[in-house]
């Protein structure tokens, strides 16, 4: 048999991808400043950022690049 696309292709939830820790950093920093990358491993990416004078803790979702939590520290 003959199928126009790969079956893996048609039936995949959607892309498989993270973005990078860097990518990660630059998406917090469009909001804190000061970014430090604390863990980029798992399905979450840790920073530590400054904004208005105090220090920040920023989770991000590796494969969204959303901003998941962030808490004062």
């Amino acid at each position: 048999y003959w199928y126009a696309q790969p079956y893996w292709e048609v039936y995949s939830v959607g892309p498989r991808y993270r973005i990078s820790c860097g990518e990660g950093r630059g998406i917090v920093a469009e909001r804190f400043n000061r970014v430090r990358v604390v863990e980029c491993n798992g399905g979450t990416y840790t920073y530590l950022g400054r904004r208005s004078g105090d220090t920040y803790r920023i989770l991000l979702n590796a494969r969204s690049g959303r901003i998941v939590g962030r808490t004062l520290i």
